[in-house]
């Protein structure tokens, strides 16, 4: 490996440290079709019935936990449509408060119309 490969490795290995997962993570990646951040979710206790309820929706193809951040990340399926508004009643059904919900379409603070 020549000095300057090695340098832009280094950088890119400090650059992800510095910032994070959860900095990296956008709506506008396409892995995911939405990212839930809540207010209560520590450990599993609070995350499995949400991943759960989360799965039950039509469009959800897998969801993920980043326990740091307090987030969800919602995959989209193969088929149907996410709704917002179902995403955000699913987290408020298991108690887990949510606060923000960006999707493709935007970022909700509140309860989405739709």
């Amino acid at each position: 490996m020549s000095r300057s490969n090695f340098l832009v490795a280094l950088l890119l290995a400090t650059l992800t440290l510095a910032y994070g997962t959860a900095s990296r993570i956008s709506a506008a990646d396409p892995q995911y079709a939405a990212i839930l951040s809540v207010k209560n979710m520590c450990c599993a206790k609070e995350s499995v019935p949400a991943i759960k309820e989360l799965s039950k929706l039509p469009g959800v193809g897998r969801v993920s936990v980043d326990y740091k951040s307090r987030s969800l990340m919602i995959e989209p399926a193969a088929k149907g449509v996410l709704s917002p508004r179902a995403v955000w009643e699913a987290a408020e059904r298991v108690k887990i408060g949510p606060v923000r919900l960006a999707t493709a379409e935007g970022v909700h603070t509140s309860k989405p119309r739709r």
